[in-house]
């Protein structure tokens, strides 16, 4: 394992920043990524270091589904804050096997293979690979395998980490509130649009984009404008005139769940689910789909990808989807839920 740990271990850099500090400014992440490429060699570089700030989204987006980091974004800052340590089991069948996620310094790998070897050399069994082929600073996967649980449990306790028997992708799943829930908790609406505010753009769902048009349909309504004190853009659900601030993804998806689209594509036989680049998930239910496997969603342009089902249910999506491996049906039922979508089954071909 500590062989295949060294050619690896350039991957974690980030982590190990990102646990040294336990909390940092969203806005300083571009920076510490950028610092980080510099180090890298040319030829492991290719093209990332040149759009560091679409980087910055799409391995944001990787650690906070792999349950490494939770984001805390507010009107006047936003925060990044390393999770503790935990061994998580994985919805499979067979033999017991966890994933390591949250803080990790260089020296929580070696530790791990150490106290392996330790305790039960024949029956703790860990491994290490990429849990990406994307991006050069997403964490390793680090996995370990066990015949009998209680050596699982053993191993946190002398290391000091946190183990849940529960698999974590059960325990989000079954946490996970409606979206009905969620339109409930918001604020009470205002009337009108914000005034002064530019760059109006709404969501039509048949595509998964924003446009500057206005839709001619009546109902619910997702409107992007952008702040005129922060440049940032901020996201109002319009029902007629009356207007509540919401999260981005809850909110297309309180438009989607209106529509006869499913963008849930779910290919039980080989246990992948795709989602629309346009369609992107809340943070929790990408999470509960990434802890079935440790592996970050993977983005896979439309050209590279192929959906082959019984029913069409609109056109492709343009730039692509974010697949998602080794996704328990349980766990993708219960997304699916929580969101009103039902799920499309069909054959995905990458």
């Amino acid at each position: 394992m500590l062989d295949s740990y060294q050619h690896l271990k350039s991957r974690d850099r980030l982590l190990h920043v990102l646990t040294a500090r336990r909390e940092t400014r969203y806005s300083q992440l571009e920076s510490v990524l950028g610092d980080l490429y510099r180090t890298l060699p040319k030829e492991e570089v290719g093209e990332e270091e040149e759009q560091v700030q679409h980087v910055e989204y799409r391995v944001s987006q990787a650690l906070e589904a792999l349950g490494h980091c939770n984001f805390d974004f507010e009107e006047d800052r936003s925060d990044v804050f390393i999770r503790p340590p935990s061994l998580g089991r994985l919805p499979v069948a067979g033999e017991a096997t966890a994933i390591l996620t949250g803080a990790r310094s260089s020296k929580t790998i070696p530790l791990l293979a150490s106290k392996c070897q330790e305790i039960a050399p024949e029956e703790l069994r860990p491994s290490v690979e990429k849990s990406s082929e994307e991006l050069s600073f997403i964490p390793i996967r680090v996995e370990i395998q066990s015949r009998t649980e209680d050596h699982l449990g053993q191993l946190a306790d002398e290391t000091g980490i946190t183990y849940h028997s529960e698999p974590p992708a059960l325990q989000i799943a079954d946490s996970l509130g409606t979206t009905d829930e969620y339109l409930q908790s918001l604020p009470e609406p205002k009337t009108g649009e914000p005034k002064n505010w530019e760059g109006r753009r709404e969501y039509f769902p048949e595509i998964f984009r924003f446009r500057k048009k206005k839709s001619e349909e009546d109902g619910l309504r997702l409107v992007r404008y952008r702040d005129p004190h922060t440049g940032q853009p901020r996201f109002f659900l319009f029902r007629g005139r009356k207007r509540q601030e919401v999260d981005r993804e809850w909110g297309r998806y309180a438009v989607l769940r209106e529509t006869y689209l499913r963008p849930l594509v779910f290919d039980r036989q080989k246990m992948l689910v795709a989602i629309p680049e346009g369609a992107r998930l809340p943070s929790l239910h990408s999470r509960a789909l990434s802890m079935c496997s440790g592996y970050a969603p993977e983005f896979i342009e439309t050209s590279q990808l192929a959906i082959k089902s019984r029913f069409q249910t609109s056109r492709p999506e343009q730039f692509g989807y974010h697949v998602y491996r080794w996704v328990d049906p349980r766990v993708i039922r219960t997304v699916a839920q929580s969101l009103d979508q039902n799920i499309l089954e069909a054959r995905i071909e990458l």
